[in-house]
């Protein structure tokens, strides 16, 4: 027998999954963004990167609050923490599945 919010649980997991792809298309973005020419990928490219903001933006937040950078010279590390907090989510959340 499942447990009743398995459903629910599992709709949470996909769009997990679903932000991270979203998290790792907008990463790519930044690298070729500059090569790219075909209108349709660069659409794609832009629109990853607009969703994936307000992602960097609270990782930078909250960061910023306890007074810690979370980028070093030209490096933004707020992906890879945005990456790992949703994938430790997602563990948990797949785990009550």
């Amino acid at each position: 027998m499942h447990h009743p919010l398995s459903l629910l649980f599992y709709v949470i997991h996909m769009v997990i999954s679903i932000y991270i792809w979203i998290l790792i298309i907008s990463m790519f973005a930044s690298w070729i963004r500059h090569i790219v020419t075909n209108e349709t990928v660069l659409r794609i490219l832009y629109t990853a990167d607009r969703l994936a903001e307000p992602a960097y933006a609270f990782v930078r937040f909250c960061f910023g609050k306890i007074g810690v950078p979370t980028s070093i010279g030209m490096f933004d590390f707020s992906f890879l923490i945005a990456y790992v907090v949703l994938r430790v989510l997602d563990s948990i959340v797949r785990s009550l599945i």
